[in-house]
C-alpha cells in the first residue's frame, strides 16, 4: 500500500510536494465552503411560475416523443454539417475547428433562419432548444475534459509518491488511457 507521508525511494516528504498538497486541499475546503454558503443563501428561495402555456420542454400533451426526434434530428444536421465542413476546411489545409465553427454559424438564423426560415424552423424548432443548449454545455464539458486528460497524461511524473499521484476527478479516465496505451 502507497503511502502519502512515505515515498517509494525511502527520502523525506519535500516542501514543494507538502506545499501543493496544503494548496489542493485549501482550494477544496474553500469549494465546499462556497457551496455552502451559496446553498445557505439559496435555500429560502423558490422558482416563479412558469409563465405561458408551456414548462420547460413542452407539456406532456404537446408530444413528447416529437420534441425528442426533433432534438435527434437537429443533432444529426449539427453533426454532419460539423462533419462535412470539417473535412472541406482539413483538405483546404486549414483547422478543421473552423468548418465546424462555420457550419454551426450556417445552421444558425443569421443564414439558414434567413433563407430558408421554414426548413430553420423544422431542423431547429424553438422546443428544442432548451434541450439542446443543454447538451451543448455537456459537449463543452466533455471537451475541456479531454483536453485536460491529454495534458495530464502527458506531464512528464516525477519520482515520488507525490509526483505520481493525481489529485483530480478525472484521475481513473487517465489511468485507464494509459493503460490502453501500455
Amino acid at each position: 500500500m502507497v503511502s502519502l507521508m512515505e515515498p517509494e525511494s525511502g527520502s523525506p516528504l519535500r516542501a514543494g510536494d507538502l506545499k501543493t498538497l496544503l494548496a489542493y486541499l485549501t482550494m477544496i475546503a474553500a469549494t465546499i465552503i462556497g457551496f455552502l454558503g451559496v446553498r445557505s443563501l439559496g435555500a429560502d428561495l423558490h422558482a416563479p411560475a412558469p409563465s405561458g402555456a408551456t414548462a420547460f420542454g413542452g407539456s406532456p400533451a404537446s408530444g413528447g416523443s416529437e420534441v425528442f426526434l426533433h432534438v435527434l434530428l437537429a443533432l444529426a444536421a449539427v453533426i454532419l454539417a460539423a462533419r462535412l465542413l470539417g473535412a472541406i476546411f482539413r483538405r483546404l489545409r486549414q483547422p478543421p475547428v473552423i468548418g465546424e465553427v462555420i457550419a454551426g454559424i450556417l445552421l444558425g438564423p443569421s443564414f439558414l433562419g434567413r433563407i430558408a426560415p421554414a426548413a430553420a424552423a423544422f431542423v431547429l424548432p424553438a422546443s428544442v432548444e432548451p434541450f439542446l443548449g443543454l447538451l451543448a454545455q455537456v459537449g463543452v464539458v466533455l471537451a475541456v475534459h479531454a483536453v485536460f486528460a491529454t495534458l495530464l497524461a502527458s506531464t512528464p511524473r516525477r519520482e515520488g509518491t507525490l509526483g505520481k499521484l493525481r489529485l483530480s476527478p478525472i484521475a481513473g479516465t487517465l489511468r485507464s488511457r494509459q493503460a490502453e496505451a501500455d
